[in-house]
């Protein structure tokens, strides 16, 4: 486990702890699953076997915290050396909106290239190819941040990846993640897979506060209804994008 210092945007400091490898994971599981059990109840989720999703199939856990309570967490997959899967990244709601999520993401990015680079035996080439990011969200926010950074599909005006191998790497790693999931591959999205979205939004719909995202949201996934719909988001990110991070 290392432990890195980090500031949110208003300069308050927070402990990232992160654990990296399966045998890591899996010596840690009882302690992580205990960090993040009252963020996930405190948002209303009511995770039953999603922690073991989360946790079980992670290459890398993020705990972050703030005199010594954990506040926020991510997890990743390195599914292959060309995707990373970020099954959750949730953050307890009194330090949403400070930057967080952002360094989370960028840090777990990060830790992905790192492992890649040492995966590919330091093989020049790899730089030429993109690194990919999937997940699932139904937060118009974590969207936002996002799109407005690196490649994002599909686009806040529905515009889906032109590449043919792209489209069908998403088809194969839903049928792979989620194989009993109805996946609508024109608009992807997967049909009614929260049964309890409307327990997530018992605080509000985290609306990004940007009409065109907000509006390309509620149209594709209906939020406003709670119908359980979730975006399935293809994030590309080649060698300039990744210098930026």
């Amino acid at each position: 486990m290392r432990i890195k210092k980090v500031k949110d945007k208003q300069g308050d400091r927070y402990s990232l702890e992160i654990f990296q490898g399966k045998d890591e994971i899996k010596n840690e599981y009882q302690r992580i699953e205990r960090e993040i059990t009252p963020i996930v109840k405190k948002i209303g989720i009511n995770a039953g076997d999603y922690i073991h999703h989360w946790i079980g199939n992670a290459d890398t856990v993020f705990l972050i915290s703030q005199n010594k309570k954990t506040l926020g967490f991510l997890t990743a997959m390195y599914y292959s050396d060309q995707i990373i899967y970020i099954p959750i990244l949730m953050l307890d709601p009194d330090i949403q909106k400070k930057g967080i999520m952002s360094i989370l993401s960028k840090i777990a990015i990060k830790n992905y290239f790192i492992w890649r680079i040492k995966q590919c035996k330091y093989n020049p080439f790899i730089f030429l190819f993109p690194i990919y990011i999937i997940f699932r969200t139904e937060n118009p926010t974590l969207y936002k941040i996002l799109q407005s950074k690196i490649n994002v599909y599909p686009r806040p005006d529905g515009t889906l990846p032109k590449l043919k191998h792209e489209i069908r790497m998403v088809l194969d790693f839903v049928k792979n993640i989620w194989p009993n999931s109805i996946f609508d591959e024109k608009k992807f999205i997967l049909k009614n897979e929260f049964n309890d979205q409307s327990d997530f939004f018992k605080n509000g719909i985290p609306w990004s506060r940007n009409k065109e995202v907000d509006e390309f949201m509620e149209k594709r996934l209906n939020l406003t209804k709670f119908e359980g719909n979730a975006l399935v988001v293809l994030v590309k990110i080649n060698l300039k994008s990744m210098l930026k991070f």
